[in-house]
């Protein structure tokens, strides 16, 4: 496990926080996490807990030569005590429905009694039961990872496993709404939530979700402090998240930039100031001045007011809409990149199925083809295909 610490930039002084960065591993078994400290010497005094149990375990099992005729459920334990930890709420939340679910099956099988036909079962099984691609691969890819620490940590001679090839789920069709849908759709929320209603936050969220390209979580761990109203930018730097109920970093980990407009920051500020909202609580709460859960939300708002849509998308679809008409606006795809928070451009690249309608929008407004000979009405004769002519339809 690899450590650093690194401070937060902060506006506010007194605000200043430390940074732990671990990481260990690579590609599909790569581990990932981040905790903030209020100072150095307690983000130092974590690290070396950390570090002094992670060795500890380490070296008590390098006492004995490696073999593979310790069982799952044996590994999975030395995995749980090192890395569970290190793991972030939501993903540690995860691992150990992994383990009730099928592990627990797994647990007494011996290492070298493991097939690569075993995960093809356990595929048919989890397919069977109605899991996506994505959470199959996840669960597959949790399982050589068990395996891949202990093989590195000398536990075992080898991953029975390593080398099965994992299919790719494919991804997603986006779904989003065109300008004129979105517009529209602001519209009739404006009418149905107007200013000084009850549930006015709702317009407020779809304006800013469709504005920002927000994640749902980080529009409900949104607060004053984070809007830059003169500089026309917001700074997410955390995101509510709902599984374990608390805030957290966000899911690209670096703190971002996002594009405040003029008119969304007047409507925000206005509704901040009209509830007294004080600067590090968040804008959007419930009756019991906590974060909103998005479930609830769903279900009681987005989900009814987008059925009046002609085209329905999911509140994740708010997110896909902003940022293709970001680019559809001549926005560029590494400002994009940087907005949505992506790890990868690739990501970001996804969105560039409005090029679709943009190629076509330029086959009306730019256009070549062979000039007429003065001395010959014929265009296709091939002896007046000699100049070429720019045609602007605009």
């Amino acid at each position: 496990m690899n450590f650093r610490i690194r401070k937060i930039k902060s506006s506010v002084k007194s605000n200043e926080r430390y940074e732990v960065r671990a990481w260990d591993g690579s590609g599909d078994d790569r581990l990932e996490w981040r905790r903030r400290f209020n100072t150095r010497s307690e983000a130092q005094t974590f690290i070396d807990g950390e570090m002094f149990l992670s060795r500890q375990a380490k070296l008590d099992v390098k006492q004995n030569a490696p073999t593979n005729e310790s069982t799952f459920g044996e590994e999975y334990e030395f995995w749980a005590k090192c890395k569970l930890p290190c793991l972030s709420p939501s993903y540690a939340i995860n691992v150990q429905k992994f383990w009730q679910e099928f592990g627990q099956g797994f647990a007494n099988k011996r290492i070298e009694d493991i097939r690569p036909q075993h995960v093809r079962e356990l595929e048919a099984k989890f397919k069977a039961k109605g899991n996506s691609e994505a959470t199959i691969l996840k669960k597959i890819v949790w399982i050589k990872s068990v395996l891949n620490f202990s093989v590195e940590n000398e536990r075992i001679k080898y991953n029975p496993i390593a080398r099965v090839k994992l299919a790719r789920p494919r991804k997603p069709e986006l779904n989003y709404w065109d300008v004129d849908q979105a517009k529209a759709f602001l519209a009739r929320m404006r009418e149905k939530y107007p200013h000084g209603s009850k549930d006015e936050f709702a317009y407020l969220v779809y304006l800013t979700a469709l504005n920002t390209g927000l994640r749902a979580g980080e529009i409900w761990g949104l607060k004053p402090k984070c809007l830059k109203p003169s500089e026309q930018r917001m700074v997410i730097s955390e995101q509510f998240d709902l599984r374990v109920k608390r805030f957290r970093t966000l899911k690209g980990k670096e703190t971002r930039n996002v594009p405040l407009q003029p008119a969304l920051a007047a409507a925000l500020l206005d509704f901040i100031q009209r509830h007294e909202i004080k600067p590090d609580e968040v804008i959007f709460s419930s009756a019991r001045n906590t974060p909103i859960d998005h479930n609830n939300f769903a279900h009681r708002y987005f989900e009814r007011d987008v059925a009046e849509c002609e085209t329905r998308i999911k509140f994740h679809g708010l997110r896909h809409t902003a940022a293709t008409l970001m680019l559809d606006a001549n926005v560029g795809i590494r400002t994009v990149q940087e907005i949505l928070g992506h790890k990868d451009l690739e990501t970001t690249q996804r969105y560039v199925h409005v090029l679709g309608r943009n190629i076509a929008k330029a086959s009306m407004i730019y256009s070549l083809y062979p000039q007429e000979s003065v001395n010959d009405s014929n265009p296709t004769d091939p002896k007046n295909l000699r100049h070429l002519r720019v045609i602007d339809g605009a």
